[in-house]
């Protein structure tokens, strides 16, 4: 059986290794990539757990916030 998402989990892999590219105004991009790499920082107040923070990511990723 073929794995459907491969090239999703390939494409997400390359987004975060390209420092959060998002389709927002100038404004907000700013912003946004600095949440995003906060969020991995290992001072973020409440700690996150890795799978915590790849969730949150896949999830701006995805366009569902």
């Amino acid at each position: 059986m073929k794995y459907a998402f491969k090239e999703h989990e390939k494409n997400f892999a390359e987004w975060c290794r390209q420092g959060y590219n998002l389709p927002l105004p100038d404004a907000q991009k700013p912003k946004a990539r600095d949440f995003l790499k906060n969020i991995d920082d290992p001072n973020f107040v409440p700690p996150l757990y890795r799978h915590q923070a790849e969730a949150v990511k896949r999830i701006i990723y995805s366009y569902e916030v």
